[in-house]
């Protein structure tokens, strides 16, 4: 997640899935937050904020708050945690450490900031977890400051906890034989 994405379709319909499955759950999110970044455009899919009578009926609520935060141009997490109407909900804003130097420092203060965060998730039985790219590949590498756009198979398992339901954002890729190859893969 990075904050310049703040109010685009994928939130929309990540906080609306989200909102149902929490009813009478006990949420923690994990924003997986990232800097910004700003050599390309991605994060601007807002245009479903102008088609009301298509996107709107999914979630008034939650649409009429992200409309808002677009028309005020609040680009920060802390906005979707007042829109997403979730008033008992653990929010974990903490930036992925990934900006370390010297970068192999990177892989132990990531585990720092992840205990950090099982320390606050502790009471939580539902955890949704908004890394920027979803699923991190074998191939990445801890020491890789894009590496703070992925959560990791470790990372996930860092946060699981006995009774605690977890949903995790992903993107899909480009794994050889589609979607369904990388779930298993990843499974």
């Amino acid at each position: 997640m990075q904050n310049r994405y703040v109010g685009d379709i994928g939130d929309y319909v990540k906080l609306a899935i989200l909102r149902e499955l929490a009813r009478g759950r006990s949420l923690g999110v994990v924003w997986w937050l990232f800097p910004n970044e700003d050599h390309n455009a991605d994060g601007s899919h807002r245009k479903y904020l102008e088609q009301h009578t298509e996107w709107k009926r999914f979630d008034p609520g939650l649409f009429e708050a992200l409309l808002e935060i677009n028309k005020q141009n609040e680009l920060d997490v802390s906005a979707l945690e007042k829109a997403s109407g979730f008033r008992n909900a653990v929010f974990v804003s903490d930036p992925v450490p990934c900006e370390i130097r010297p970068f192999t420092q990177r892989p132990t203060e990531r585990n720092r900031w992840l205990g950090k965060i099982k320390e606050k998730l502790k009471d939580c039985d539902l955890v949704f977890l908004d890394p920027d790219n979803g699923i991190a590949s074998e191939r990445l590498k801890l020491t890789q400051r894009c590496a703070g756009k992925s959560v990791m198979i470790g990372d996930i398992k860092a946060l699981q906890d006995n009774n605690r339901a977890m949903v995790v954002y992903h993107h899909q890729t480009h794994f050889k034989g589609g979607h369904s190859s990388e779930i298993h893969h990843l499974s």
